[in-house]
């Protein structure tokens, strides 16, 4: 890891961490390794995760994931 990222790092470890400012809310929490693009899609309340290992789709309402498929790097 260089400086920067060092830097970064430990700016990220020192956050406050608490509940989501109104109107968010926690619905769910999933790991995502490798995560390289994330997107909502338009009028929608779907959220499209794309990996190194593929790409999911998750209902922002529910948390639950409703689509995955696996793509070998």
């Amino acid at each position: 890891m260089n400086d920067d990222q060092e830097i970064l790092v430990e700016r990220i470890r020192r956050m406050r961490r608490g509940l989501p400012p109104e109107p968010w809310r926690h619905v769910a929490s999933h790991g995502i390794g490798g995560l390289t693009d994330i997107g909502y899609g338009e009028g929608s309340d779907l959220l499209l995760v794309v990996s190194h290992n593929g790409r999911g789709v998750f209902d922002c309402l529910s948390g639950e994931r409703v689509a995955r498929d696996r793509v070998e790097s």
